[in-house]
């Protein structure tokens, strides 16, 4: 109707930010890769592995049975990873070993060992294939529930944030924004989850008046080579009710 090709609204809301996400998933292959590599709890645990950047115990499963086997055989707690974006369960002891398996869990999934210690929420902006750390937050975890630590010394916090470039390097991701927890481990920085997700309406501001870049640009950009160069490109934005 109307000849109109795209309808696109980028507002502050997340699942609005989500939807235009997927989008550009379905038009991009190759940035689909890079989210799944960084998303996907078996994919970026694998990619951090065989790079030897923050190497952590993990295996796949893909049926209650053997994650049974598993998590009865480890010492807990443990960590059960469904995803990407479905959930993380902590296995504390046999009895939540029970109550997991008795709620239809989403299989498959990754068993990893519990990563104890201070950690950092490091929030990043890439453009371009350049990444930059927006921010660094510290929490820690005990008796699972986040608390506000100490400040965090520079030298472990320059570690949390070189192995998050890192990963990002090894994903391949050329733009987004990612949050990453990072552990501070008795062994190191370790990652344990990283999110790509649209910042919030300020932080977006802040970015395009340090790049020069607009987010709604780039989106269009990203859609515009891939219209019927025949036809001109003609959009209609979207009005929030």
């Amino acid at each position: 109707m109307n000849d109109i090709e795209h309808i696109l609204y980028v507002g502050d809301c997340p699942a609005l930010h989500h939807a235009v996400e997927d989008a550009l998933v379905m038009l991009s292959p190759s940035r689909a890769a890079s989210l799944y590599a960084l998303q996907d709890p078996a994919a970026m645990r694998r990619t951090l592995n065989q790079a030897g950047v923050s190497v952590v115990n993990a295996v796949r499963v893909g049926s209650v049975s053997v994650a049974r086997t598993w998590l009865e055989s480890l010492p807990h707690p443990v960590v059960v990873k469904t995803g990407p974006g479905r959930g993380i369960d902590i296995i504390w002891d046999s009895s939540a070993l029970e109550a997991w398996a008795a709620g239809e869990p989403s299989l498959p999934c990754v068993i990893e060992e519990f990563l104890e210690g201070p950690q950092l929420i490091v929030d990043t902006f890439t453009h371009a294939g350049m990444h930059h750390v927006l921010g660094m937050t510290g929490t820690t975890l005990t008796g699972g529930q986040f608390v506000h630590p100490a400040e965090l010394a520079e030298v472990p916090a320059a570690a949390a944030r070189a192995i998050v470039l890192a990963l990002l390097d090894l994903t391949g991701l050329e733009s987004g924004c990612v949050r990453t927890r990072v552990v501070l481990t008795p062994r190191g920085p370790r990652i344990a989850s990283a999110q790509a997700s649209p910042v919030p309406g300020p932080v977006a501001r802040l970015r395009t008046a340090v790049t020069g870049q607009d987010l709604g640009a780039e989106m269009l950009a990203s859609l515009v080579p891939r219209a019927d160069p025949r036809r001109p490109l003609r959009g209609s934005p979207a009005r929030p009710d």
